[in-house]
Order: structure tokens, then C-alpha cells, then sequence
């Protein structure tokens, strides 16, 4: 019997007697309990396989279907793991149609981002109104981008240089916040903030996703000095040069079309689109232009195609994100701007 307990741990009899009584309790006081499972993305993969790694999260996800399959399970008990999305495809898993009916994808926008911003600076004036009245009282209403002479709104022009992920946007603010503490906002004292936190992201994201993609910073540095808008033919030739440049084995090497779909399920680069004379803007942001025809760019967290590589012809056109305009020495197209 102890030899079963050591090789059943910490699954072992001491363990199943507490959750028992603990899931009565619940049940017999109707009370509610909510477990929350978060900070997986800072995991330490270093030393970790793919293989591994994807065992860990499938092992996580099994153990919860367990546990939500558990005929003791009272009413009152919840258990929620907030897994990175892009991990969450690459593991396979048996029954994945179940899995999906228990997953629900976060998904941020400009509402919902302007609203999480709202709400701090609610806080911190002690004033409840709208965003445009709080941001305005603390921020100006546009910031000058220089290289194409255009005035844009200055929480879009924060917030085309995010993956639409609050951390970023909280990035940026804390650094324009300690760089000028105490006074007011200008237009003039956005840009170099954003340069800076801009290549703290981009060093962020590459390690991020170092496990899968190893050589992620210097593939982005293949575009040094190169169009931060280029067709697709273009791109796929360097992302197929850069899969024979670091992957010499050509049996472990991936696929250029699954890489490409891969990289764009990162936020890596979006698709640009026209808009078609009376097609409806709906939520998109079109970035200003001083062109007749507006455009704008659908990233994976604006539109989550889960893959793209079959869908864009030679001649169609991507982006690369803003984000890594200035960490990789991108060069601005002459008329349109990213977001």
C-alpha cells in the first residue's frame, strides 16, 4: 500500500479523503468555489522539447475533464486554466471536439481594451466618465507620425503597436507615466516611449514562442531595412529561405505553408485589405492616409483565420506588425500605415 501511494502521488488517499470532503463542504453550505490556473505562459522552457512541453498542457487538460467528470463534483465548483492559444493548438488531443465545447478563446478588442484602460484611470482620478472624456484628460488627442505627415489619434496610434493585449498597452503607459511623472501629456512625448517599449515586446514575444520557433528574431531580422508591406510572393520566399537557412535537416523541417500559417496565428504580420466602395467599415480600424482609397490590416486577433497560406495570392498584399518596425529596422511604406 505505500508503494501505491508513491507511485499515485500526489493522487494519493490523503489527497482523495480532503477533495471529497472539501466538494461536501461546498455542497452542503451552497457555496461556490472558483480555481483559477493562471501564468502558464511564463513557464521556463529553456531546457524543454516541443514534445514536452505539449504533454504538459495535454496532461493539464485531461486531468481537468477528469476532474469536471467527477461524480462527486458539486454545483458550486469551478475550475478555469488560462492557457496560451496558440499552445492549446499545437496539442493534439483525443476527443478535441469535447475539449473545444469546454473552451472559450479571450478575445480582446478596441471596446473592450478602451474599457480596461477606462476603468484604471477611473481609479486613478477618482472620476467616473467616459473613455474619450478620461483618455483626453490625460493624454492629447493626436500624435504627429513624422515619417508620413499625418495626425493620428493617439490611443490608436498606442494601440496599433499592440497584439491587443492589455500588458501592452499597460506597457506603454507606464512608460510614458515614469518618463514624464507629474505633468502633462504632449503629442511630442509619445513616440520615442513607444519606440523603446516597443523593443521590449518584440524581445518578450521572441522568447515567448522560442520553443516552436527558435530562430524567431533573426528570421525577423532577415527583414532588416526592408518594406514593412510586401506581397505575399515575397514573404513566402523568405520565410522558405529562412526554414532551409535554420533548418538544415530537411526530415525535421517544417512545412513553408504550416509555418506561414503558424506565424500568422502569432500576430507576426496581417493581411491588407481595401475597403470596396459602400462596404461597411463595422468595428475595423482604417488607419489615416492621405491616399483616396482606404485599407486596413486583418491580424490573427482581428480575424482569427487559423490558416491564410491557401487563401492569398501572389500579388496579395501582408504587413508586417508595428511592433517591430523600429526593433528590426523595418522601413515604413510611403503611404500606409499599419494598424
Amino acid at each position: 500500500e505505500e508503494l501505491h501511494e508513491y507511485t499515485s502521488y500526489p493522487v494519493t488517499k490523503q489527497f482523495l479523503n480532503l477533495k471529497e470532503k472539501f466538494f461536501k463542504k461546498l455542497e452542503e453550505n451552497s457555496e461556490s468555489a472558483i480555481l483559477i490556473l493562471d501564468g502558464l505562459d511564463k513557464l521556463d522552457n529553456t531546457h524543454v522539447t516541443a514534445s514536452s512541453l505539449n504533454l504538459i498542457f495535454a496532461s493539464l487538460i485531461d486531468a481537468t475533464v477528469s476532474i469536471r467528470n467527477d461524480e462527486l463534483l458539486p454545483p458550486g465548483f469551478q475550475l478555469k486554466i488560462i492557457i496560451p492559444h496558440d499552445r492549446y493548438l499545437s496539442i493534439n488531443l483525443r476527443d478535441s471536439d469535447k475539449i473545444d465545447s469546454m473552451h472559450a478563446q479571450i478575445i480582446w478588442n478596441k471596446t473592450t481594451l478602451a474599457e480596461f484602460v477606462r476603468k484604471r484611470i477611473e481609479v486613478s482620478l477618482g472620476q467616473n466618465n467616459s473613455f474619450q472624456n478620461l483618455w483626453r484628460s490625460v493624454m492629447p488627442d493626436t500624435v504627429l507620425n513624422k515619417y508620413h505627415g499625418i495626425n493620428e489619434d493617439s490611443f490608436d496610434y498606442i494601440l496599433r503597436h499592440t497584439m491587443y493585449r492589455p500588458r501592452h498597452i499597460q506597457a506603454y503607459l507606464k512608460e510614458i507615466s515614469k518618463r514624464y511623472p507629474a505633468v502633462n501629456i504632449e503629442s511630442n512625448m509619445i513616440p520615442a516611449c513607444v519606440v523603446d517599449v516597443a523593443n521590449d515586446i518584440t524581445r518578450h514575444f521572441c522568447n515567448e514562442h522560442r520553443q516552436d520557433h527558435q530562430h524567431l528574431l533573426r528570421f525577423l531580422q532577415l527583414f532588416d531595412r526592408k518594406d514593412n508591406i510586401m506581397t505575399y510572393s515575397i514573404f513566402r520566399d523568405r520565410v522558405l529561405f529562412a526554414l532551409n537557412k535554420f533548418h538544415s535537416n530537411p526530415d525535421v523541417r517544417p512545412l513553408v505553408d504550416d509555418k506561414i500559417d503558424s506565424l500568422y496565428m502569432m500576430g507576426v504580420f496581417g493581411i491588407v485589405k481595401f475597403l470596396e466602395p459602400g462596404e461597411p467599415v463595422g468595428d475595423r480600424y482604417l488607419p489615416p492616409t492621405k491616399e483616396s482609397k482606404r485599407h486596413y490590416v486583418d491580424f490573427f486577433y482581428k480575424n482569427r483565420q487559423h490558416s491564410v497560406s491557401g487563401i492569398l495570392a501572389d500579388d496579395s498584399l501582408i504587413a508586417l506588425h508595428s511592433v517591430f518596425i523600429d526593433s528590426v529596422n523595418l522601413r515604413a511604406h510611403p503611404s500606409m500605415i499599419v494598424g
